[in-house]
């Protein structure tokens, strides 16, 4: 963009920086609004002032164009204006450049051209060579600029676009929609509601289509107390909209995306606060509904402190979403908080009502065991709520308790998933039974957490006069070559039931019933017990009002404008349990939770009954697994392992053995998977590991007849807990 050919008077410094500033407002400003519009979850959880978010805001519109502005206006001060024309090409070809690349990269989104081999630095490349080309035209013609003069408005229109949003009225400028009528509970019973997360409901059943108690006593325990709604069903797949779902009774709206109070001002949670009856403890980790009169932290960084920490996240979210992912080592990193996770030194602050601040991906066993504490006796009846996020992925937990992945974060995806995300399961099936199976033990760990809550409200003796409702937002899908979140007709048992209890205060004898439930049902159920009107019409309905008529259908929204509708009596959901058992067998049934090794016989024999054989060609480079006990991580078993084997080609998988203290502890394979052959992932029980250091040990398994020979094969480890009789294994960080 040097000096155009064609005399232009109208071309003056301000009109330039005019153009400058209608470029960085598609380059820069509007994608960060953007995203900032997508998430104000972020501002609600770090409570920046509205003054704080609106300069930073102002900083992405004008930092560029106002910099411009005061170099150029300084050279043509001292007589170099060929100087300024060359500081307004370039900084104008780059802001071109950026805004075709992000055009781009909607395009690849949109049409998935990057399934089909274009890769994000040719778009890249091509963005800039179409800035020379647009250089070229405005130096040639006048219209290139006379366009650029239009586009100016989006330097209104973009921050105006932002404020539109209800959200973000209510972060910037205090504007927050209140409920619609002051609530009075007639009957303020104690309500203790437990939300899980990820949860399938079938996947409690046993062959009988009733609780699994042996594998899920607690859930078995309350379902002989409370009605067990075994046809209840989602209305979302996403905890962002499912869970709104349950604490409005209003089925999703698409145009309402981000979980925030500004959007469902008539919650549960404000409307149990609005009527001053309760005790509030809120233990929610992912929406961002609950009262700002409930939080308990105040801000405590000064304006610049403020402006500064969220300039500084919205320019790594930019840089991230922005850059090609073949420049991924260059990015910078993106702040916990930006996904809703809670850093440590807010944690250190743990009260005992009100809202209670956790991360949502960790820290499951000290969230439950807050959770059980704050359990008390108050003058007020008590409104407890805890939404805990399991047994959905990182799967990190086994049944007693114990952790065997220290560092897991929902940022690692399951093993034998795709996608950027992980959002698919591939072809291999040993691999997603894998997954089926970590879910599954972490489901007898959300078991023993709803135990304890039991035990904590009859040792209060609160059980039976509270109104409990234990309830799920969404299933998880285990089936080859689908989706695992997005609903299709194939997955729709996996994801649409979820399990839904209700114990009425009172109640003493348990029941089951397939009447079609779905959780926008849930609101208007607690609103019918507390005998307290709601402000505004619900689409779901009461399940203790005897005179509700049971709904023709059920829906699922799916992400996008989509809704799938089925049939009430959805029998199709039993298909899962079919699966389950058909794999891992029952609690009380030929129980084969723990039955995955590719070849069972090896499993607990000695390493010297067998033959060795020459070192393997193979490393494996372990993400997880080895390990040793120690006094700091008292809960930790270096149970789990995955890794990825280096050597030769691999023209058929490989079978490996885990040894652990001289026996072998467990066996599994890499991938039949081209696109993730070398990969493996296997899983040992608790008791193969003792209370003190631990020698791990891996061969590959190759078999003639009934004969086995034991390949030793050396490996490294990012776990820094390993420990390895191998020269090649890392003992430290």
């Amino acid at each position: 963009m040097s000096e155009s050919r064609v005399s232009d008077p109208g071309r003056t410094l301000f009109t330039r920086i005019l153009q400058i500033a209608a470029l960085n407002a598609f380059a820069v400003a509007q994608p960060v609004f953007d995203r900032l519009g997508s998430n104000p979850e972020y501002l609600r959880l770090e409570d920046f002032s509205g003054i704080a978010i609106g300069t930073s805001l102002l900083l992405f519109l004008l930092a560029i164009p106002v910099a411009t502005l005061i170099v150029m206006a300084i050279l043509k001060s001292v007589k170099c204006p060929k100087s300024a024309d060359l500081v307004f090409a370039t900084v104008g070809m780059i802001l071109v450049a950026v805004s075709l690349n992000i055009v781009f990269r909607w395009l690849q989104w949109r049409f998935e051209w990057r399934r089909v081999g274009i890769p994000d630095i040719a778009l890249f490349f091509a963005g800039f060579s179409l800035a020379l080309g647009c250089g070229w035209m405005y130096r040639r013609w006048q219209w290139p600029g006379q366009i650029l003069n239009v586009a100016a408005i989006g330097i209104i229109l973009f921050p105006l676009s932002l404020l539109s949003l209800s959200a973000m009225q209510a972060e910037i400028l205090g504007i927050t929609p209140k409920s619609s009528s002051t609530t009075h509970a007639k009957n303020p019973v104690p309500v203790v509601i437990v939300a899980f997360d990820g949860l399938c409901g079938m996947s409690l059943l046993n062959e009988r289509h009733e609780i699994d108690a042996v594998r899920y006593p607690s859930f078995a325990r309350l379902a002989g107390k409370s009605t067990f709604y075994r046809n209840a069903t989602t209305v979302h797949s996403r905890t962002t909209q499912a869970m709104p779902a349950i604490l409005t009774g209003q089925l999703p709206d698409m145009s309402k995306l981000s979980p925030v109070e500004s959007n469902h001002p008539n919650n549960l949670f404000r409307l149990i606060y609005d009527t001053n009856q309760y005790d509030m403890t809120v233990f929610e980790p992912v929406t961002r509904l609950s009262p700002k009169e409930l939080r308990q932290l105040d801000q405590t960084l000064s304006f610049t402190e403020q402006v500064w920490q969220l300039s500084g996240t919205l320019t790594r979210v930019y840089l991230n979403t922005s850059m090609p992912t073949e420049f991924e080592c260059l990015q910078p990193e993106i702040p916990l908080s930006w996904y809703g996770i809670v850093e440590e030194t807010i944690l250190q602050e743990r009260p005992s009502r009100g809202l209670v601040a956790y991360s949502w991906d960790a820290e499951h066993g000290l969230q439950v065991a807050h959770f059980v504490r704050c359990l008390q006796k108050t003058e007020k009846p008590g409104f407890h709520f805890l939404h805990v996020v399991i047994p959905h992925d990182p799967w990190s937990h086994l049944p007693s308790g114990k952790d065997y992945s220290v560092n897991s974060r929902i940022f690692e995806h399951a093993v034998g998933t795709t996608g950027e995300i992980g959002e698919y399961w591939a072809d291999d099936e040993l691999f997603v039974k894998q997954g089926w199976q970590r879910y599954l033990l972490q489901l007898q760990y959300a078991d023993r957490c709803l135990g304890q809550i039991i035990d904590q409200l009859e040792s209060i003796d609160e059980f039976e006069r509270s109104l409990m409702i234990v309830v799920a937002d969404h299933g998880m899908a285990f089936i080859p070559s689908q989706e695992r979140r997005k609903p299709v007709s194939e997955n729709l048992p996996d994801l649409m039931s979820v399990p839904l209890f209700i114990k009425l205060p009172g109640q003493a004898a348990g029941e089951i019933t397939d009447r079609n439930v779905e959780t926008i049902d849930v609101l208007p159920t607690i609103a019918d017990v507390l005998q307290m009107q709601l402000p505004s019409l619900v689409d779901g309905a009461s399940l203790v009002d005897q005179n509700t008529k049971e709904r023709p259908r059920k829906s699922m929204y799916c992400d996008g404008s989509e809704v799938m509708v089925i049939n009430p009596d959805f029998p199709q959901r039993f298909s899962y349990v079919d699966r389950m058992l058909a794999t891992f067998g029952s609690g009380s049934q030929d129980d084969r939770l723990w039955s995955l090794d590719t070849i069972p016989e090896l499993v607990g024999r000695q390493l010297t009954e067998f033959k060795s054989g020459d070192p393997s060609p193979w490393k494996c480079n372990l993400e997880h697994g080895g390990g040793d006990l120690t006094p700091r991580w008292p809960n930790f078993v270096p149970s789990y392992f995955t890794g990825h084997l280096t050597g030769p080609k691999i023209s058929q998988p490989v079978q490996i053995a885990i040894a652990v203290n001289g026996r072998i502890g467990g066996t599994t394979r890499t991938s039949t998977n081209s696109d993730m052959s070398g990969s493996m992932g296997a899983l040992l029980r608790e008791e193969v590991f003792a209370e003190r250091p631990n020698v791990v040990q891996l061969f590959e398994v190759e078999r003639f007849g009934d004969t086995f020979v034991l390949h030793k094969m050396s490996f490294t480890s990012l776990d820094f807990t390993v420990r390895s009789d191998s020269s090649s294994a890392s003992d430290d960080p």
